[in-house]
C-alpha cells in the first residue's frame, strides 16, 4: 500500500500518520534495508558494530520531507549501496503500514543527517513493469520456455525484448503447469 497523497498540510499528516513517541506525536517512520558492508584489512580487527543492522527509525519533516535517523534507541545511520530501500510510515486511517518512497541519498551538517528520498508513485511503478515485464497467461495449459521462446499447446511466441535488448521479466498467471527447458523448442 502507498501513502494516498503527499498534498497533506502537516497537522493532516500528523493526525494520519503520527505515533506517540518520547512523549509528544511525531511522525515517525520505518526504513528496511542493508547497503554495502565490507571488510578490508588495515590491521585493525572489526567486531559487531550496532550501526550496521539493516533497518533503522526516522523522523519526517513534512514540510520538506527531509528524514532524520537520529530519533534515538534504534538508530541506523544510511550507507551506501542503501539507495532504493523503502521508507514507510503506520497510517492509522487504513491501520497498517503504507510505502513513502525509496532512499535517495543523504545530506549532513556538523549537527546532523538526513536521508531524502524519492516519493512513490504509482504510475511511474506501472510504466516499468509495462516496460520490462511480458504478461504470460496459462489458461490452466501447460507451457513450456527456453531463453527465447514460449509454447503453450503448440503456438510459439518469442520473449518480448527491452530496447537494450534483454528478455522481458515472464509474469505468470492463470494457473497451469510450467516446463524450462536450455535447449531450443522444438
Amino acid at each position: 500500500m502507498l501513502i494516498s497523497t503527499y498534498q497533506q498540510q502537516p497537522s493532516e499528516a500528523l493526525e494520519r500518520y503520527g505515533i506517540e513517541f518520547n512523549g509528544k506525536k511525531q511522525i515517525i517512520g520505518f526504513r528496511v534495508g542493508a547497503g554495502a558492508t565490507g571488510v578490508t584489512s588495515y590491521g585493525v580487527g572489526q567486531t559487531y558494530n550496532p550501526l550496521l543492522r539493516s533497518a533503522s527509525m526516522f523522523q519526517l519533516n513534512w514540510n520538506n520531507m527531509y528524514a532524520s535517523n537520529n530519533t534515538g534507541g534504534f538508530y541506523n545511520e544510511v550507507t551506501g549501496g542503501d539507495s532504493g530501500s523503502g521508507f514507510y510510515l503506520y497510517d492509522n486511517q487504513k491501520k497498517k503500514w503504507v510505502i513513502l518512497g525509496t532512499l535517495t541519498g543523504k545530506v549532513f551538517s556538523s549537527k546532523d543527517t538526513w536521508a531524502f528520498f524519492a516519493r512513490y508513485d504509482q504510475n511511474t511503478v506501472d510504466i516499468l513493469k509495462n516496460t520490462f515485464t511480458q504478461e504470460v497467461n496459462l489458461n490452466g495449459q501447460k507451457m513450456t520456455v527456453n531463453n527465447k521462446n514460449i509454447a503453450i499447446n503448440d503456438k510459439i511466441t518469442a520473449i518480448e525484448l527491452t530496447k537494450s535488448n534483454k528478455n522481458k521479466d515472464l509474469k505468470f498467471h492463470g494457473g497451469g503447469s510450467l516446463s524450462v527447458l536450455s535447449s531450443p523448442i522444438t
